[in-house]
């Protein structure tokens, strides 16, 4: 209220302790400035320190009015950023609420699976809402029994409204040992306990502190002397360094507006300045990114807003903070979770020991991550789910039928090789080509039992290449092993290139299909290697048709090719164009092996 009042004059004002998110709202608060963080910077720094903590799934209590409902908009916003959700609405407290409100309240919260809560509620709203969380905990544990258990069942993450007051948790420290609290980065103003301790009661506000301390029953010159009798502690307020901040601001914005217009002549009464008056936006550039100190950050960036800086505290059992990590320019610093998480596991009994579970990791999430062979089938938010078994289909139509075909393929190789064998010093057999037709027979077999290496799991342990043991004296081949260790080679830079790993393709919200991490172009180069080999094959088997039948069976060589390079035209294209449907692919990439490999039968 104060700022629109003064924006009509178009007077500028300084804030030291007002964070508001609308305050930031330009030009609806235009000759508004502050030397403290807004609430949203405060918001997602929150975040970020509940997403540290492992947690997903929290509570959310505010007050009504500005600070917190603008507060935890700014929050909600920062935490779907990072995957975290809030468990049903946002809880909104007000002065006006009973115990009984505050009783459900806590009953229902202590119902849900979020054991973390986030909240932007000022002092009175949270002593009335400690109060009555101790007050039920009192009554699960000695008259109400069948009240389920309370004590150091939440974990509190505040605002700055909460901060390090002491104030605030005076008589609850037991209940709430561990909560976490964001304020502005605290300093200490070197001098200000000095200054402040030679202070007198010169003014009406010292006047009635001096006489609340008790400090005129007795002569005292000043404060100083007072509390060294009275053995009173000082102890610096955490707003007195933004109080400095912004009364040095102003002071030297004034003075750099003066000596502008009037210079250092001491003649104020002829400066045109005290006949016209200060003009706002002139004396608010003056202290809008400015440096008190050469080489400092400015305190008010161009929107009239304050450096992002916060720290962070938790409250020990003896009331007192600690001061964990903090957070600046969007980025935690300093943060032990380990420790911060140590302090959870410290339980304040009933009786006011302690005990630690350190074997338990506090953390607030709604479902804990599924077990290998389960997928998440999730319910209302991203962040609750149920864990089904998954359905792998390794016995699906689509895989087993391919492998049928398969094995009755290797059960004729395997035969026609041991005929082979048994016939070794023939004349058919080894007018046939003897080794080469073995080196044949082996690659019939292999591309065979390709077909089970596609519908097992994929696996991302590579598989060693061997040399060939079956490589002879003979030049046919020796020729063969060149030609093969060429498709090796490429094999190998592609393993080198693009290690073996598994990829999980969803097709549809209902399916995840486990596949081979391969990249389109590595497969490319391997398959133009063999289409060389096919196109190469093809034309010497065209040329060489006329050849007599008994040389090497030429004429079914060139069968063989020309039926080859048939379904390589027919199912290439296929494939790649059936790249989203994996069945389709899968089976198109059966067929074609096994339709090749009947095709050297």
């Amino acid at each position: 209220m104060v700022s629109s009042m003064l924006q009509l004059f178009k007077i500028p004002m300084v804030s030291y302790s007002s964070t508001g998110v609308e305050l930031s709202e330009k030009p609806r608060f235009a000759y508004f400035s502050r030397v403290v963080p807004p609430d949203n910077l405060q918001a997602k720094a929150m975040a970020h320190l509940v997403a540290a903590l492992g947690w997903n799934y929290v509570h959310a209590i505010v007050d009504t009015g500005s600070y917190g409902e603008r507060g935890m908009d700014s929050f909600r916003a920062a935490a779907t950023d990072l995957n975290i959700c809030i468990d049903g609405d946002v809880h909104k407290i007000s002065r006006r609420w009973t115990d009984e409100q505050y009783e459900e309240l806590l009953l229902r919260m202590r119902n849900s699976k979020a054991r973390g809560v986030v909240m932007f509620v000022d002092e009175d709203n949270l002593r009335r809402f400690l109060s009555n969380l101790k007050r039920l905990i009192i009554l699960s544990e000695k008259t109400k029994p069948y009240m389920p258990r309370l004590r150091n069942y939440f974990w509190f993450v505040a605002s700055d409204s909460w901060g390090v007051k002491v104030s605030v948790v005076k008589g609850f420290e037991h209940i709430i040992n561990g909560a976490i609290t964001v304020a502005p980065k605290v300093r200490y103003l070197q001098g200000f306990a000095e200054y402040f301790a030679a202070l007198g009661p010169s003014n009406t506000f010292l006047s009635e502190y001096w006489q609340f301390m008790n400090c005129s029953e007795h002569f005292h010159p000043n404060f100083g002397s007072c509390f060294k009798t009275q053995s009173h502690y000082f102890k610096q307020e955490a707003y007195v360094p933004f109080v400095y901040d912004a009364v040095q601001l102003v002071a030297k914005a004034l003075h750099n507006y003066i000596k502008e217009d009037c210079g250092f002549d001491g003649q104020w009464e002829n400066c045109e300045l005290a006949k016209n008056g200060f003009d706002g936006k002139r004396l608010q550039k003056l202290y809008r990114n400015v440096s008190l100190i050469d080489g400092q950050p400015p305190l008010i960036d161009a929107n009239g807003d304050g450096n992002g800086q916060y720290s962070i505290f938790q409250l020990d059992e003896r009331g007192l903070y600690r001061r964990v990590g903090g957070w600046i320019d969007n980025e935690l610093i300093d943060l032990d979770v380990a420790d911060i998480r140590a302090g959870l596991q410290r339980i304040v009994t009933s009786s006011g020991t302690i005990e630690e579970d350190i074997n338990y990791i506090p953390l607030s999430v709604c479902s804990l991550p599924c077990a290998e062979g389960h997928y998440r089938a999730y319910q209302d938010q991203s962040c609750c789910w149920t864990c089904i078994p998954c359905d792998t289909n390794w016995d699906s139509p689509w895989a087993f039928v391919p492998a049928i075909f398969s094995s009755i393929g290797l059960l004729a190789t395997c035969a026609v090789t041991a005929v082979f064998i048994r016939y070794n010093y023939t004349p058919v057999v080894m007018a046939s080509g003897r080794e080469l037709c073995y080196c044949m027979l082996t690659g019939i077999a292999l591309c065979y039992g390709v077909t089970f290496v596609l519908v097992s799991p994929p696996s991302e342990l590579p598989n060693s290449a061997l040399r060939p043991k079956w490589i002879g004296p003979t030049a046919q081949v020796f020729f063969c092993a060149i030609l093969a260790s060429v498709q090796l080679g490429i094999a190998l830079v592609w393993i080198w290139l693009e290690p073996p790993g598994t990829a999980i393709q969803y097709p549809s919200r209902t399916e995840a299909v486990l596949t081979c991490k391969a990249t389109l172009s590595h497969l490319l180069i391997s398959l133009f290697y063999c289409g060389i080999l096919i196109i190469a094959c093809t034309i010497y088997a065209f040329k060489t048709r006329e050849i007599p039948e008994n040389f090497n069976e030429t004429r079914l060589i060139g069968f063989t090719m020309y039926s080859t390079s048939i379904l390589w035209l027919a199912f290439g294209p296929i494939y790649f164009a059936t790249q989203n449907n994996f069945r389709v692919g899968l089976q198109n990439k059966y067929t074609k092996i096994l339709l090749n490999i009947w095709a050297f039968y």
